[in-house]
């Protein structure tokens, strides 16, 4: 028995739970049961700060997004190459150039003391 195609058509319900439907004035009547039940419990509520913040978050939100925009602009025109130009450009010591064909000097000097320097520093300092 399919019971979705014997629905009233002024009130959507299925035609046999229409006799359990409350009429309007059972409808009011509970509905300000609720009301009246439910009003001590939400006067009693106490206000914490936590309420605050949540108020002022709605008006915050949006003025910390434009101030996240504007320095975001900021920042973009300050790296801009025009700006870019006006710094000096470092100059590299020439240890560390490297080569024509091949790794810097550094890595390729021999700059490191020899034996024969290290027994000579050794006996001097003695």
């Amino acid at each position: 028995m399919n019971r979705k195609r014997n629905k009233s058509p002024e009130t959507g319900w299925p035609t046999w739970l229409e006799p359990l439907r409350p009429d309007e004035m059972s409808r009011r009547r509970l509905r300000n049961a609720v009301l009246s039940a439910a009003s001590p419990i939400l006067r009693a509520r106490e206000w914490s700060w936590q309420d605050d913040v949540a108020r002022w978050t709605s008006v915050l939100a949006p003025v910390a997004a434009a101030v996240a925009i504007l320095f975001a602009g900021l920042a973009y025109r300050a790296a801009r190459p025009e700006t870019q130009a006006l710094v000096e450009p470092l100059e590299i010591d020439p240890v560390l150039q490297p080569l024509a064909d091949g790794p810097p000097a550094m890595l390729t000097s021999t700059l490191e003391p020899s034996v024969e320097e290290i027994l000579a520093a050794t006996i001097e300092r003695d």
